[in-house]
């Protein structure tokens, strides 16, 4: 909101502002005291064995596979949305001003709502990532039919601002609940490895579908892109929940062993 406003007396205020918030960030950062160095070549011969094992655990488990095929898709399609949002609005010819109070109301309720995760996993249970996925492909058709097919501003308007707090409400509750499924069956030596293959391949699919998505806005209006979005990852996340099925949502005693990670390290490690 104080980002719209800001724009609309002058463009260059929001990139000062930011650009102060990042140097005060910096001057707390030097201030920190960095803790007791352990030695560098016990800490890269731990670093490269702990790599070893996460990377062995994470390519022979299934579960894992499939979330990280499932994460991937639904990361790219949330950060697509992101942009196409604001590029709906700007499409309609809504002041920056306006812009910037929609956003910020709109989070605000989706970060109240997004609290109700653990009520949201009990009511669902193994189907809330399926739930999650196809209630954001909703929100996709919702907002590119609306823009495509009504002319009247204000309903397309009160429209979009309907499925944007689904959608903030639904992701918030969707990046809780996909750490929590990631930590299930691993423990505080190997959930840094397995995070960080995750960012990994959420950065791959980012870059690819974000290519995808930036094709269709140069082809056509922003509300169409929505509607070729929504059919292409409706598509994708099908396919994601299909290979998912025989994976997630077993009873603990039906997992193999394998999908429970323990790391052991030898006597000479210790």
């Amino acid at each position: 909101m104080i980002s719209g406003i800001l724009f609309s007396i002058n463009g260059y205020l929001p990139i000062i502002v930011s650009l102060m918030i990042v140097l005060v960030s910096l001057v707390l950062s030097l201030k920190l005291i960095e803790p007791l160095e352990e030695s560098k070549e016990k800490i890269t011969h731990d670093t490269l064995t702990d790599i070893k094992h996460a990377f062995r655990f994470i390519f022979q488990s299934k579960r894992l596979r499939s979330l990280i095929f499932f994460s991937a898709i639904m990361s790219s399609f949330i950060c697509i949305l992101v942009n196409y949002q604001v590029s709906v609005l700007e499409e309609l010819n809504f002041p920056t001003v306006v812009i910037g109070l929609v956003f910020a109301l709109i989070e605000i309720v989706g970060g109240i709502f997004s609290r109700e995760h653990e009520s949201f996993h009990i009511l669902f249970k193994n189907k809330s990532l399926s739930i999650l996925a196809f209630i954001s492909v909703l929100v996709c058709f919702l907002i590119g039919l609306s823009t495509h097919f009504l002319k009247q501003r204000g309903i397309i308007l009160f429209i979009i601002c309907i499925a944007l707090i689904i959608k903030y409400i639904f992701a918030g509750i969707y990046q809780i609940l996909i750490d929590k499924y990631y930590r299930n069956f691993t423990n505080e030596k190997i959930d840094t490895k397995i995070f960080s293959t995750k960012l990994f391949f959420e950065g791959i699919a980012n870059v690819l579908l974000g290519f995808f998505a930036s094709y269709l806005l140069n082809r056509m209006s922003t509300g169409d892109a929505f509607i070729i979005l929504g059919i292409t990852f409706f598509i994708l996340f099908t396919l994601a929940i299909i290979y998912m099925k025989p994976h997630l949502g077993l009873e603990p005693k039906k997992y193999p062993k394998g999908e429970i990670y323990t790391y052991r390290r030898s006597k000479r490690q210790a």
